[in-house]
């Protein structure tokens, strides 16, 4: 189990959410919480990485020599101060599959009056996302006058909140700017700043949507004009796959509400920052400690989901090895992908909150177990 360092400032702060208000929360909405499984483990989970009961281990700066005891982590992807580590590995993988030519970000979402129905039950929630953007992608990708390939690639990105801790459940696809040829032989490139329309995207996710909460019996739970409204989409074309990737890596192991956010906790409310859309300027915002948990607890992903999946022939059944892919790109296009490591590199340093120095593990040799005991 790898260490946190709990004296680390910033993402890895001292902070600890009000987690003293939890038992009370889960017996007043004990039926209402979006994933009880999950959210049971999150409960336990939590306060004992906050208090360090998965033991500590050693380490000492190397700039002045202070050794440091580093709590280990619950390894819950909810915990608002464990995943923001593994942020570095989590981007090797992206990097390593990334091919040469124009990436574009295609965010998939839904309206307003539709997110609380396709949030509960949370066994549903991203399914009608997923089943409706990536064969609408797929559609429109086939037509002979964008790209003409029945074989993009979509790796998507779920989240599930806004800044405010609201539900927002959405999907982020980074795609290739291009397919495979129905031959599977040759590679069929998009323009470089345009891949699909995003203006049709919209009326096919809809209707397949709407199939897919009729088959799920909801239908008659959604008001009517959430289908006759238009569904918003946005399409941003990068040059390459290494900035569409590394823009949106720390998204892969954000948590809704991370330490560094929390102002303070000796008040009630307790208040948090925030940035609006399009805004630098932080903002804070005052909740009471029930609501905060109440918002905060439903965005861990139900099991069984994982936070990235990958269609087309980024996904792991498709028979062409990513090498040769990889090649028809290059003879297409021209262009070369960027060297990528051959192996994952260690986890990032911890700095150390007196010297600044990193952090280093203290090797400690102990006594076979068979001294332990008297053996007469």
């Amino acid at each position: 189990m790898p260490p946190y360092a709990s004296t680390r400032s910033g993402k890895g702060s001292c902070h600890a959410p009000p987690l003293r208000h939890l038992p009370r929360l889960c017996a007043s909405v004990s039926g209402a919480l979006s994933s009880p499984p999950r959210t049971a483990r999150s409960i336990s989970a939590i306060p004992q990485c906050q208090r360090g009961h998965y033991g500590p281990s050693l380490s000492q700066c190397q700039t002045c020599g202070t050794q440091h005891r580093v709590n280990h982590s619950c390894g819950n992807r909810p915990c608002p101060q464990c995943p923001y580590h593994t942020t570095p590995q989590g981007l090797h993988t992206p990097l390593e599959k990334q091919r040469p030519g124009p990436h574009f970000l295609l965010p998939c979402t839904a309206p307003a009056p539709l997110r609380p129905v396709i949030r509960s039950p949370p066994h549903i929630a991203s399914q009608p996302l997923g089943k409706a953007s990536a064969p609408a992608l797929k559609r429109l990708a086939q037509a002979q006058r964008f790209i003409g390939t029945n074989l993009p690639a979509l790796p998507g990105v779920l989240h599930t909140w806004r800044r405010q801790l609201q539900s927002h459940p959405h999907l982020h696809y980074i795609v290739p700017g291009g397919g495979l040829s129905k031959a599977r032989d040759a590679w069929l490139p998009s323009r470089d700043n345009f891949f699909v329309p995003v203006q049709a995207l919209s009326p096919i996710s809809r209707a397949l949507v709407k199939e897919d909460m009729r088959h799920a019996g909801r239908l008659e739970q959604i008001d009517p004009q959430v289908w006759a409204i238009p569904w918003n989409g946005h399409s941003q074309a990068n040059p390459n796959g290494h900035t569409s990737f590394t823009s949106l890596a720390p998204d892969v192991c954000k948590v809704a509400l991370a330490n560094s956010r929390l102002v303070r906790l000796n008040a009630r409310p307790v208040p948090f920052t925030y940035r609006k859309p399009g805004s630098a300027r932080p903002r804070t915002l005052n909740l009471d400690a029930m609501e905060l948990i109440r918002r905060f607890l439903p965005h861990g992903l139900p099991d069984g989901w994982l936070k990235v999946r990958h269609f087309g022939w980024l996904h792991a059944s498709c028979p062409i090895p990513p090498d040769t892919i990889r090649q028809m790109i290059s003879l297409k296009i021209d262009a070369s992908c960027p060297p990528t490591p051959s192996q994952t590199g260690p986890p990032p340093p911890f700095d150390c909150p007196d010297g600044g120095g990193h952090l280093l593990g203290v090797p400690r040799v102990f006594p076979c177990q068979s001294a332990c005991f008297d053996t007469g």
